[in-house]
């Protein structure tokens, strides 16, 4: 019985060993990704490492700190509207944590590009975010916003009332 519990005793170390090491394998695996995803976002003087960059964020299963501060950068700053779209994108599969959440509808009264405020005003409305009625009726009021972002703010109002 003493031989068996030393055997039973010695396999179960062992396979405690192998799944730390196989989940500090996954941990590094993550921190490059994340590595990796930061100096494509970083590189200002091509739009498509950006692009690809926040690719590789919307792969990712889940999002850190980190990561949803770094598609916030890109979604309110890049100067390409392709990568700010983009980052919206990667931005709303993970819009049910609350950073997100709240990143998403500051961003509705800072954004000043068209395309990119449509894209944003439809994603709130498709969460349903009551909350950012007031930020859609100065959106309409706002003289500088053209035509279709007036009417999405509208439509958006509509919906969400």
């Amino acid at each position: 019985a003493l031989v068996l519990s030393g055997v039973a005793g010695g396999y179960w170390i062992s396979q405690n060993a192998q799944e730390k090491a196989e989940l500090a394998k996954l941990k590094e695996e993550v921190q490059e990704t994340k590595r990796i995803m930061q100096a494509m976002l970083d590189n200002q003087s091509s739009a498509s490492q950006r692009l690809q960059g926040v690719t590789v964020a919307l792969n990712m299963n889940s999002a850190d700190n980190d990561v949803v501060s770094a598609l916030v950068i890109t979604m309110n700053e890049d100067p390409s509207s392709n990568v700010r779209l983009a980052a919206l994108d990667a931005l709303s599969k993970f819009q049910n944590e609350a950073g997100v959440r709240k990143a998403l509808i500051k961003s509705l009264s800072t954004q000043k590009d068209p395309i990119v405020q449509i894209a944003l005003i439809q994603l709130l409305v498709r969460m349903k975010e009551k909350s950012v009625i007031k930020d859609l009726e100065r959106m309409v009021d706002d003289e500088q916003n053209i035509k279709a972002v007036k009417d999405e703010a509208s439509s958006g109002i509509l919906k969400l009332s």
